[in-house]
């Protein structure tokens, strides 16, 4: 089991059907711009959750998604793409590229989200924070 808070970050839930593994990653940021790249952003993130499970043994086939957080939790007025949409958009894009499908998705909002992942199994439970 794999637990995680999310504000405007985003976690992206893997499970592979066929070997019943999953892994989740956690990111702040959309696209990785330092010299050192770290899993603090998407793309990096991303890449390194799909290499870990496929040291596995999983296959992309068989790999589904489940995408969660991109809150605007911050006061910043009507701006339409806050840091919780670009991660969102981030998280989708790099699952589109590799053909992943996601198969559940809260996105957005207002309010942080609580998450726990049971990875033999590919459920994930969400719970809104208060306040």
């Amino acid at each position: 089991m794999v637990t995680t808070i999310l504000g405007s970050c985003v976690a992206v839930c893997l499970w592979d059907r066929r070997c019943r593994i999953g892994g989740m990653n956690h990111f702040v940021l959309p696209c990785c711009r330092d010299a050192v790249p770290t899993s603090r952003y998407g793309d990096v993130a991303f890449t390194r959750l799909l290499a870990g499970l496929e040291r596995l043994g999983c296959q992309r086939p068989d790999l589904r998604a489940k995408v969660f957080g991109g809150a605007a939790v911050l006061p910043v007025g009507e701006q339409a793409d806050t840091v919780g949409a670009q991660n969102v958009g981030a998280a989708l894009e790099a699952l589109s590229a590799h053909k992943i499908p996601v198969v559940a998705r809260r996105t957005g909002g207002q309010r942080g989200l609580f998450l726990r992942f049971h990875t033999e199994v590919g459920r994930v439970l969400v719970r809104e924070l208060r306040g």
